[in-house]
């Protein structure tokens, strides 16, 4: 005996938010441990070792979820405890009797589990996944209430998917209409509880320590898409998202002063468009000094000291910000004791370096050439040894980027030039559709800006490292189809339904009101000859089966003499036959049941 759909869709609801949650929360061993208690509990359920068994799972389960909770209770894992216990309130529904409440329940607990994964999940992915969701969920309410449980009908589950299937698209034809025109809340509902709780990506909040990045190396999330007018395709862009200024105890620290007077840009304009995650930080990212703000879907502001972009409150949801900015960026320094400080305790060692490549009291370009030289016969590698600078520039001689932009920023300050560490990404994969640059975490990069002759000059040390390069691995998209494809809509989805305000739905309503106002037809219906053919033709696919019909009542008419009449159909024709004609009817009975087939 086969087993009833309806347990299989009950399943089915039950293990996608599984799947899911592996794909967007973290902590994914109890999340794995929690899922195989849930498929045990399926194939154990009428055991005769159904009473151990259950009172196992759900005293092991119980235990796991409420140390979990101790150990990682905060606001930003709330919908992720709040997960476990749903997922523990269902294995304990799967031990119950069978009867309508327990699957009623189990149903609503599936759907708060997927509700809970929008917290986490704002790609095109799990648009896909929910849509899908959702039909099956109302799929299994029809069966449910149809109690499809009792026994399986074929009838009945084949009846009740068409009418889902049409229900469903129509009330997605619906919803699609009521998202355009419904104003959006400025805020996500969940802002105000991640607000004071950010956690933002390594080097984007207000410090940075030695070796922070390597934690992120081979992550490959996204963390914003950008698209620059007027840059090259073969280039590999540094975007800039915060400059630090204090080195203290190996860590490095923003400085929340103005070090700058009035600022000038120069050089190129570039026009950016950037579409980030909510990655819970403060800083937008760019390739050059931004100066002015177009558009907007969030508060933004310019620092214009650091000569970066900044967020006036956490991303907590997906933004996209349009503005300019320049490559190159004058102004006086008004506090040049601040960026000329370093350890004294390294000074003994930035003076054999100095002595060694003769960097004192030589030009700018000299120091420059100089300090690549220096570093060299350095290593770029993502495990650090050194636990301080003085071991990385005298012992190992290896460690992540962090490690070069330190040094040399301290080397520029003990040679007597105003530096200051930058922290952004490096590269990125150019999508040659949409034209955007995709960065992800593992592109997170630091480099060095020296200040002079009032401007501030780019100087990367890590990328004279003799080994390992800190790039990503760029072009990804372009050999792989698939990927491209996907980033594609990815991009569409974030652009046009995540980031569509009401601001952006007046935009489109005005266009429309626009094309309707200015529309003039002006046709030669001449030249259209074909158009009545057309609708004939159409009429004639539409109507066929009838006209069928009444044509061949016409000929019974005309050659057996039978009053004409119009029938229903010819099934209608068959019966009416069969009553008051039955000569009639044996003569025709073939041909009528290849037309009933045919036609109905």
């Amino acid at each position: 005996m086969g087993i009833n759909p309806f347990f299989l869709l009950l399943y089915v609801l039950i293990f996608i938010p599984q799947l899911v949650a592996f794909h967007s929360f973290p902590f994914k061993g109890i999340l794995l441990v929690l899922t195989l208690f849930l498929v045990f509990a399926i194939i154990f359920k009428t055991s005769r070792w159904k009473k151990v068994i259950r009172n196992t799972l759900l005293g092991v389960s119980l235990v796991l979820i409420a140390l979990q909770w101790v150990k990682s209770f905060s606001i930003n894992n709330l919908p992720f405890l709040l997960f476990l216990v749903s997922d523990w309130f269902i294995l304990f529904l799967l031990f119950k009797p069978s009867e309508f409440r327990k699957y009623l329940y189990i149903s609503l607990l599936s759907f708060l589990n997927m509700t809970l994964l929008s917290v986490g999940f704002n790609s095109l992915l799990y648009g896909v996944v929910l849509f899908l969701y959702l039909f099956l969920v109302e799929y299994f309410f029809l069966l449910l209430t149809a109690e499809a449980y009792k026994s399986p009908n074929p009838r009945l589950f084949k009846s009740l998917f068409k009418y889902s299937v049409v229900s469903y698209l129509f009330v997605f034809l619906i919803g699609v209409v009521l998202f355009f025109v419904l104003p959006r809340p400025q805020y996500p509902l969940f802002a105000l509880l991640q607000r004071n709780t950010a956690n933002p990506i390594v080097g984007f909040s207000s410090d940075i320590k030695l070796g922070a990045f390597s934690k992120i190396a081979t992550d490959n999330s996204v963390v914003f898409r950008i698209k620059v007018k007027g840059l090259p395709d073969n280039t590999n862009p540094y975007w800039r998202g915060n400059t630090l200024e204090i080195f203290l105890n190996d860590a490095w620290y923003s400085a929340n002063v103005p070090y700058m007077g009035k600022v000038e840009y120069g050089g190129k304009t570039y026009r950016e468009e950037i579409l980030v995650s909510p990655y819970g930080g403060v800083n937008l990212f760019s390739l050059g000094y931004p100066y002015e703000v177009l558009k907007s879907t969030i508060p933004v502001k310019v620092d214009r000291t650091k000569g970066i972009l900044l967020a006036e409150r956490f991303l907590t949801s997906p933004a996209r910000v349009s503005f300019l900015a320049s490559s190159l960026q004058r102004g006086k320094l008004v506090n040049k004791r601040l960026l000329l400080k370093y350890p004294k305790r390294l000074k003994p060692i930035f003076e054999k370096i100095a002595k060694k490549y003769s960097l004192k009291g030589k030009s700018f370009q000299w120091v420059l050439k100089g300090l690549g030289k220096f570093f060299s016969h350095f290593r770029y590698s993502l495990t650090n040894r050194a636990e301080n600078l003085e071991e990385f520039l005298t012992v190992y001689r290896e460690g992540n980027c962090e490690y070069f932009a330190s040094a040399a920023a301290l080397l520029f300050r003990y040679l007597g030039y105003p530096s200051r560490v930058v922290v952004g990404f490096y590269g990125g994969e150019y999508n040659p559709i949409t034209k955007y640059w995709v960065v992800r975490q593992r592109d997170a990069h630091a480099w060095v800006e020296v200040y002079y002759h009032r401007r501030w000059f780019t100087f990367d040390a890590t990328t004279f490292a003799i080994s390992e390069s800190s790039t990503s691995e760029a072009g990804n998209l372009e050999k792989n189809k698939l990927l491209l494809w996907w980033d594609t809509l990815n991009t569409y989805w974030l652009n046009y339904v995540i980031n569509l305000n009401r601001k952006k739905q007046k935009e489109i309503f005005t266009n429309i009101v626009k094309i309707v106002k200015n529309f003039h037809l002006e046709v030669d219906f001449r030249s259209f000859w074909w158009l009545p053919l057309l609708g004939l033709a159409l009429a004639f696919l539409i109507l066929w089966r009838k006209i069928l019909l009444i044509l061949y009542s016409l000929w019974l008419f005309a050659r057996f003499k039978i009053p004409f009449k119009v029938y229903g159909s010819f099934v209608e024709l068959y019966n009416h036959l069969w009553r008051f004609y039955p000569e009639i009817w044996r003569k025709e009975r073939g041909k009528l049941k290849k037309l009933i087939r045919l036609g109905g």
